[in-house]
């Protein structure tokens, strides 16, 4: 009886501490996101490299599995703007969050905006969200 209400007050303390904090793990992946595409478009590697998880796997026009896009990027002026981010999907379980949906961007490379699909992978590390896969491409049309 006495491990059982031992047991129950950790667990209310625990979810009073969380409620408490204000944050949800949906408000963190979030603000992580935000974060991180923020720095794309700013070419901000060294932020990005912050936000990343050690091994990520990036996927737009080809896999990439280690950090020789950021190489590439670093120096060159932003060429991509966001103008809106639309997410469809984002579910968080446990350390695990899923985001998906799409982004509307302008380029000065571009006379029409392009909609691009997204899906995004986030695993909790320690206290912070890394992103550990991000997959971006042109959405398929399905004639109907």
């Amino acid at each position: 009886m006495r491990t059982t209400t031992v047991l129950l007050l950790t667990i209310l303390c625990s979810l009073s501490l969380a409620a408490q904090s204000g944050t949800s793990a949906r408000e963190e992946v979030a603000a992580a996101r935000k974060a991180w595409w923020d720095a794309f478009l700013r070419r901000d590697v060294d932020t990005m490299v912050r936000i990343e998880a050690d091994v990520i796997v990036f996927v737009n026009n080809g896999v990439i599995t280690d950090r020789s896009r950021l190489a590439r990027m670093r120096g060159l002026p932003p060429i991509v703007r966001t103008d809106t981010l639309d997410v469809q999907r984002f579910e968080v379980h446990g350390d695990l969050a899923i985001m998906s949906g799409f982004l509307h961007m302008t380029s000065p490379l571009q006379a029409d905006p392009a909609r691009v699909a997204f899906s995004d992978v986030w695993i909790r590390q320690g206290v912070a969200w890394r992103l550990k896969s991000s997959h971006l491409s042109r959405p398929m049309i399905v004639d109907s």
